[in-house]
């Protein structure tokens, strides 16, 4: 009896069964991996859940690199909510990243399940319409990175379709549909992160509404019930959507480029393998198509092979597109309804999610620059492929459905779904997250790591540098990440090396730190550390790097050491350097439009030295008029600017052979008034003994005594200069190559030689020459080694060659560090008869190794083999020290009279204090990046406003600064970030829907 019980329990509700197991999914991919956490690239789980979470409630990211705007955080409140939980009450942190894998895991399958069962009766083809939508290869890269987008529009889609069918067959009520949409709202959430996949679920949802309409010609419900729907909830939404839109429309224009606000555009490298057959099969994503050149294997994820090789996986990824054409032919009439959505978004989803490639990228292109915020979906495939999993998903099962009374088409859909569980098994069992590679995303955090967070944590220092400075930081222990791994743990502000907003001004101000901090320039670190408000540098010393280790200098800093992790204090005291104070000492920076020469001024200016931009419309009304300013004039260095002109030339021969003298360096500069300067050049590679320099300064030689030294920079005597042009010629370095010409001692090494090759010195007109002939099968070449190599510095090789006949000659340069080949640059010389002239430019990869130039003479499948002859080979370091020259303000005011900063309370979007001791106008700074969005309010010690004139502008090329003139009053200020009053908005009309909802719902209990 109790054994026929639950034998028919289990035929009833067989699919409660499959759809838990489904759900659980997450907890196989833990198997076997002991205490280890999916951790990595673009995953990046927090490490302290509270923070994170609490990170989201402002509209202002303080952390990394100055600062951001953080618009998009609210939306993602929701999603860390679910991991704050069960961390506050003390789970660990691997179960807190299982228990939030589960909830996303079970909301997709359950969402598509209750989805479902408005289109199918039988819960066979509910369950395969399940597995359909939620294991698919499209699923495989949002759970590799647990995508937040992806995750919410996946989850949130079915769910939001279930709301409006039952609204409009009338099976559901507006009160219960209000509770899901409260729900609803919050898994759609996480999609705001980038808002083009919140239009995406909206677009899917109108899509389906429309075709309601039409085929049923009533149009006036779906209105309602749209109106109904959408309008709910962006009222529940408004937390995030108020702020994100304020923010689009404040940094996006209608046809810019994604670029604007920071992101990279990389529709066109998404969009390479976007085909309408990948996107059909669901194999559109880019990392599928990255193979190894040599080996021909992935690099990174190995399981594709299957799906590219395996006949079993080539013929099920051809039979789920097949079964959904093959449906939209054999119609269910009676539910026509939802064959019309399902073709639309199959036939939209296969066009925009191909993106700009061919032959439908040229309409995409034209989308993106003539339909306003088109910009915004910038990874096309990511965000329209749902389209398509939805539709063949419902298409299938609607197929299976017509004809489901056959027990022929049953035993097909038990064949698909079990065939689709194994065509999906990277995702099943979690070969999705490389679990044997060395870019695997299971990640075990040495204890080091966090007992170094908390030691961090509990300082009261200033921002933190980390170092080395890669882009990518790649632990030997397994994390790998674009931004520092100690952001996970704690609430310090971070300098590093960005991937993003590489052409920002305090980027640029950071990589002017790392190329000091890796030149030993302890004096321009400081000056650059004091202005970026950092007081601690951060070693990683279990990094994989490139990056040369911190010099012994750096050992009569204060060090606090972490097995692994070094900390080094700036300063005697771990007190940080104020983020607001009063300036007082301002200098004009003149340096054209060359930005990278700007910033270089930071370098020499002290800790009460301040940075202006003399291009600033604001700073032109009150410096030097209401207060004094001096002048840095940055000089163009001519070898820096032929090195970086170059960079942009196109590769062709004519950039190539034109000769260059590299013997001397032109400085030029302008000045715009009469006086007395002080000429600065930085202290790179110069003699530690010169007591002056030589110089012809407009034609004319002048010796410029040295007045003060210091390891970043050379101070000489004043010089009288007058308005106008400047030029002052320096003579640098020789050509680093002993007997360049062969006239004396043969300084090469033979590469490769064998009897068939011959490397001799011949005589041309009186010049001796290296001749190379090859009649052999391989390059033949002689090697130069640098002596004295510096890898801080770019090169430039100038040579004169002869080719007679063969392969065309080439130069090789190579960088090694130990056995391990760095870096090759292969330059093919053009095949000219004559003498010819060639140069180019070599930028060394930043790191200790060696330099080697090798001449050839390549192998050819001829007997007359390969003749070249080689002259005046010449290497020179390039000159890339800059010149200044320094104009001091006409009055510099005592610190001791300067009024005071008191610092009473601070949060990333709102600091607040008072300025006692006022006699007069004063500038105060705000040390995070510039944003117009920053608002200055200032009352006086009473609490009554004091009305000025706001002059607001950058300071220290990426500060804020304010001109305030209370009339010698003290006075109180607030700088607060202005976009956050969007988000408290947004909060007071989110919380008023859901508790009119929830009263609503009160007060029908009551009368029932």
């Amino acid at each position: 009896m109790l054994k026929n019980k639950l034998i028919n329990l289990c035929k009833k509700y067989w699919h409660v069964f499959v759809l838990v197991l489904l759900s659980l999914i997450p907890i196989i991919w833990f198997f076997g991996k002991g205490d280890a956490i999916i951790n990595g690239v673009d995953t990046n789980f927090p490490l302290n859940p509270k923070l994170w979470l609490i990170r989201r409630f402002y509209m202002w990211n303080n952390l990394s690199n100055g600062g951001s705007d953080f618009s998009f955080a609210p939306a993602g409140i929701f999603f860390h909510l679910v991991q704050f939980v069960p961390y506050i009450i003390g789970l660990s942190l691997q179960m807190v990243e299982k228990t939030s894998l589960v909830f996303w895991f079970a909301t997709i399958v359950v969402s598509s399940y209750i989805f479902s069962k408005n289109l199918f009766k039988a819960q066979l083809t509910r369950i395969l319409f399940v597995c359909l939508y939620s294991l698919n290869i499209y699923m495989f890269n949002s759970w590799e990175n647990v995508k937040v987008s992806n995750l919410s529009l996946v989850a949130g889609v079915p769910l939001l379709l279930h709301i409006f069918m039952g609204l409009y067959l009338d099976s559901m009520s507006k009160s219960k549909a209000s509770v899901l949409l409260v729900f609803t709202s919050l898994i759609l959430s996480g999609a705001g992160i980038n808002p083009a996949y919140f239009i995406t679920a909206l677009l899917t949802f109108i899509i389906f509404a429309i075709s309601f309409a039409i085929v049923d010609n009533n149009i006036k419900k779906v209105s309602k019930i749209l109106t109904f729907i959408i309008g709910i909830i962006f009222a529940i939404s408004s937390y995030w959507i108020f702020p994100t839109i304020s923010f689009v429309l404040r940094s996006v224009t209608q046809n810019s480029s994604i670029t604007s606000i920071g992101f990279n555009n990389w529709i066109d490298s998404l969009s390479a393998n976007t085909s309408i057959l990948n996107i059909m099969r669901l194999q559109g994503a880019w990392d599928w198509y990255t193979f190894d050149s040599v080996s021909k294997l992935p690099i990174y994820l190995p399981y594709v092979v299957n799906y590219f090789y395996r006949f079993p996986f080539l013929i099920f990824s051809f039979i789920v597109p097949s079964l959904a054409l093959i449906s939209l032919v054999y119609i269910d009439k009676k539910k026509l309804r939802f064959y019309i959505p399902f073709a639309i978004m199959l036939m939209l989803g296969i066009f925009l999610g191909s993106g700009t490639h061919e032959p439908t990228g040229i309409i995409f292109k034209w989308l993106a620059e003539h339909l306003p915020y088109f910009s915004l979906f910038r990874s096309p495939w990511y965000i329209f492929t749902l389209f398509v999993t939805l539709s063949m998903a419902g298409l299938i099962a609607l197929l299976i459905e017509k004809h489901n009374n056959s027990i022929y088409i049953k035993f097909i859909a038990w064949i698909l779904i079990v065939g689709n569980l194994f065509y999906s098994y990277p995702l099943i069992t979690g070969k999705i997250f490389r679990p044997n590679s060395s870019n695997g995303f299971f990640v075990n955090f040495p204890d080091y790591l966090f007992d170094s967070a908390n030691y961090l944590e509990n300082l009261n220092s200033g921002r933190i540098i980390t170092y080395p400075d890669d882009q990518l930081e790649k632990y030997k222990w397994g994390y790998t990440g674009v931004e520092p791994v100690v952001s996970l743990f704690i609430d310090k502000e971070v300098l590093f090396s960005g991937i993003n907003n590489t052409g920002t001004e305090i980027n640029q101000i950071i990589q002017l730190l790392y190329e000091n901090i890796r030149k030993d320039r302890f004096s321009s670190v400081f000056n650059l550390a004091n202005k970026l408000n950092a007081t601690i540098i951060l070693e990683k010393k279990d990094q994989h790097t490139l990056s040369p280790e911190l010099s012994g200098s750096f050992d009569r800093l204060k060090k606090v050491n972490f097995e692994k992790w070094n900390i080094y204090f700036l300063n005697e005291k771990t007190i940080s350097l104020p983020k607001i104070f009063l300036a007082n000492n301002f200098y004009y920076r003149f340096s054209g439009d060359n930005n990278d020469y700007a910033v270089k001024a930071l370098s020499i200016l002290g800790i009460d030295q301040h940075l202006l931009n003399s291009k600033d419309n604001v700073t032109s009304k009150i410096f030097p008029n209401k207060i004094p300013a001096g002048k840095i004039i940055v000089s163009n260095n001519s070898q820096k600017d032929n090195y970086n002109k170059h960079q942009k030339l196109p590769n062709i021969t004519l950039n190539r052979i034109t000769a260059q003298n590299m013997t001397e360096v032109k400085f030029t500069f302008s000045i715009d008034e009469d006086g007395y300067y002080l000429p600065i050049i930085e202290n790179y590679d110069l003699s530690e003994n010169l007591t002056k320099i030589d110089v012809v300064h407009n034609s004319i030689d002048e010796s410029w005594p040295v007045q003060k030294i210091t390891d970043s920079h050379i101070f000489f005597n004043k010089i009288y200069l007058s308005k106008g042009l400047h030029e002052v010629v320096y003579d640098t370095s020789s050509n680093l190559i002993k007997f360049e010409n062969f006239e004396g001692q043969i300084n090469y090494k033979k590469t490769h030689q064998n009897d068939k090759a011959e490397l001799t010195i011949t005589e041309n007109n009186g010049n001796k020459q290296l001749s190379i002939l090859n009649r052999g099968d391989i390059d033949v070449s002689a090697d130069f080694e640098l002596e004295d190599f510096d890898f801080n510095n770019p090169y430039f090789i100038q040579l004169d060659y002869e080719w007679s006949h063969g392969n065309m000659s080439t130069v090789y340069v190579y960088q090694q560090r130990s056995e391990n080949l760095i870096k090759t640059q292969t330059e093919n010389l053009p095949s000219y008869l004559d003498r010819t002239n060639f140069n180019f430019y070599y930028e060394p990869v930043k790191t200790e190794s060696k330099m080697t130039i090798s001449l050839a003479a390549p192998f050819i499948n001829n007997s007359l083999g390969t003749r070249v002859a080689y002259d005046n080979l010449r290497v020179y370091k390039l000159f890339m020290n800059d010149l200044f020259f320094i104009s001091e303000p006409s009055v510099i005011d005592d610190n001791s009279q300067q009024p005071k900063v008191n610092l009473t309370s601070s949060t990333p979007v709102k600091h607040t204090g008072q300025v006692t001791k006022v006699t007069g106008p004063n500038v105060l700074v705000f040390a995070e990046n510039y944003s117009p969005d920053w608002k200055l309010e200032v009352t006086d010690l009473n609490g009554s406003k004091i009305r000025f004139v706001e002059e607001h502008f950058t300071i220290d090329s990426y500060s804020n600064a304010w001109f305030i003139d209370t009339g010698g009053i003290d006075y109180r200020f607030e700088i607060i970030y202005f976009p956050q009053r969007h988000f408290i908005l947004g909060v007071a009309i989110s919380t008023f829907t859901i508790f009119t909802i929830i009263l609503s719902l009160f007060k029908i209990w009551l009368q029932k």
